[in-house]
């Protein structure tokens, strides 16, 4: 899988830019190693970091020790509704979309 990460200096331009900038939960969606998320991080306390690859998922746990981990695909419906069972009110969602290289 080809993978894309947030650029840190495009994640604080994100946060600042934001029109949630505190709140209790925040969700990241693609969340990769956190790059996106990071910046708003303290911000937050509580994180949903969530990411389809099992190395990128490995290493979010490393960078977030305290934040709730979903390995899975949040484009699916199953997978959505296991975010819903987690009973949380979510203030922020954000999300790198992820992204397909094809030679032209």
């Amino acid at each position: 899988m080809k993978q894309f990460f947030t650029p840190s200096q495009l994640a604080r331009i994100l946060r600042e830019e934001s029109p949630c900038k505190h709140g209790h939960t925040i969700v990241d969606l693609a969340a990769g190693h956190g790059d996106l998320v990071h910046p708003f991080a303290n911000s937050f306390s509580d994180h949903i970091l969530v990411d389809i690859d099992e190395e990128a998922y490995s290493i979010l746990k490393k960078n977030f020790p305290n934040a709730s981990h979903l390995l899975g695909d949040s484009t699916d419906q199953e997978f959505i509704t296991k975010i819903k069972n987690l009973n949380k009110k979510i203030d922020l969602s954000v999300c790198n979309p992820p992204f397909n290289y094809r030679n032209r």
